[in-house]
């Protein structure tokens, strides 16, 4: 639901990408084959949009044998300069991104390039309704599983036992909607959404709506030493390394805004255990979730004392946030005349190497092209997206330049740093919250009391 409310000129052109360096030469014909055993093995992989009988548009399954003939492009630039070589395969990336065909009933594209001197390369297009960040972690063992087993001939190729069917959860999903489970959230998210401004400041008059388009959009990365990461992952922290960027995130932001309070749109994997008889650990889809938080932390707060709220803010949102979607985009959706955050916070975790670090594959370095149709229009005006990969934090500022001067991003990114620096200094003490003790009952004033008790024996 929420992909179809954003109204893209190219739906079909929506896709996760992951581009892949391969150790030795693959076989295209056992590749091939390994590629269909995936499709045909993960359900979400399969996904058609189509319309029901009333023409409103709906999703569902092609059947595991109604599969297109070729997944597989291939391609041999091998004949040519190294630079004429990645410029060919570059554009046919970009033509495979944007051939996506969501009635065809399969997700799923691949290239695999010859590029001589420089190696082959795999790239793995699939569009997002049928993958996450999650997903490709077991796609990527699959792949190797299936192309081995292809490469040897062995037979009809067996994967991994599947878990619970996405569609299943969908359903799931659905029927809990309609119950009413979640309604009573309804006043939380109404508060939250409401009780705080979630408008940013632009450099410029410019039509927002018309300017802020994915092929506009440009990108401000910064980075934390090896040192500064370990000490935000230090398993020993009472803070955990989400709680503390979304306390520097709100500091920097209410220091930008001039108000006390800055409302961001949160990614979570959603793959969350609500049911006891479901397991997702293992099935591809699209599970993510959006859900606002308000961050009402500045600058002038103690950073200790910042931590806290955020930290107490976040143990209060129900169920990590899968009521909230349900609540704004399925059919009833009270919640959808509210408006929405106009920066949007993911916090990725640490990312292997950059790329596998292992088997058949390594990380590659050319471009995989845009994932998403330029004209598109981006439902945000600043992204901001954390991950750690070689050992460092790294934080992508993404934003339009009509909406926001570079020079703007880049003194946000570099405060952000500072903040986050600022919570990892050894003289802030975060100290316990509420939210460590739920059974207790306890206020702050008694855990500080009891805190303050214990320090003097």
């Amino acid at each position: 639901r929420w992909f179809l409310d954003q109204d893209l000129p190219a739906p079909g052109h929506y896709n996760q990408d992951l581009l892949l360096g391969v150790r030795e030469p693959l076989a295209p014909e056992a590749l091939e084959k390994a590629l269909k055993a995936i499709v045909t093995h993960h359900d979400a992989l399969r996904l058609r949009l189509g319309r029901d009988g009333s023409g409103d548009r709906s999703l569902g399954n092609a059947a595991p044998d109604d599969l297109p003939d070729r997944i597989l492009t291939v391609a041999d630039f091998s004949r040519l300069s190294r630079a004429e070589g990645v410029a060919a395969f570059e554009r046919l990336a970009a033509e495979t991104q944007a051939s996506g065909d969501l009635a065809s009933g399969c997700l799923l594209r691949a290239v695999y390039a010859r590029l001589g001197a420089a190696g082959d390369r795999l790239l793995l297009i699939i569009h997002h309704l049928g993958v996450d960040g999650v997903s490709w972690r077991v796609l990527l063992e699959d792949l190797t599983t299936a192309y081995g087993q292809a490469a040897e001939g062995t037979g009809q190729i067996r994967l991994p036992g599947k878990t619970t069917a996405f569609r299943t959860w969908a359903r799931r999903l659905e029927e809990y909607a309609v119950s009413g489970g979640p309604d009573t959230e309804i006043p939380y998210w109404t508060s939250i959404l409401t009780g705080a401004d979630a408008a940013v400041p632009t450099d410029s008059e410019v039509d927002v709506h018309a300017a802020n388009t994915y092929g506009a959009a440009k990108s401000v990365t910064v980075s934390l030493t090896r040192e500064s990461t370990d000490e935000l992952l230090r398993s020993g922290r009472q803070a955990s390394a989400q709680e503390i960027l979304l306390t520097a995130l709100g500091r920097t932001l209410t220091s930008w805004t001039g108000r006390r309070c800055a409302v961001v749109e949160v990614e979570g994997h959603g793959r969350e255990s609500r049911w006891d008889d479901v397991d997702v650990s293992r099935t591809v889809g699209w599970f993510t979730t959006l859900y606002p938080v308000a961050l009402a932390v500045t600058a002038e707060d103690a950073p200790g004392d910042a931590l806290r709220r955020v930290r107490d803010h976040l143990a209060t949102v129900p169920g990590n946030g899968l009521g909230y979607g349900l609540l704004r985009h399925t059919a009833a959706a009270p919640l959808r005349a509210l408006p929405i955050p106009r920066v949007r916070y993911n916090y990725l975790g640490r990312v292997t190497g950059d790329g596998p670090a292992e088997g058949l594959f390594t990380a590659a370095p050319e471009s995989a092209g845009p994932p998403a149709d330029p004209r598109g229009r981006r439902p945000y005006l600043l992204d901001v997206s954390a991950l750690v990969a070689d050992g460092q934090l790294r934080v992508s500022l993404i934003f339009c330049p009509a909406v926001h001067r570079h020079e703007t991003v880049e003194k946000l990114a570099v405060a952000l740093l500072d903040e986050i620096h600022v919570l990892l200094s050894p003289a802030q003490k975060t100290g316990y919250t509420p939210a460590d003790f739920p059974l207790a009952q306890l206020d702050q004033a008694q855990l500080d009391a009891i805190a303050g008790m214990l320090d003097q024996d």
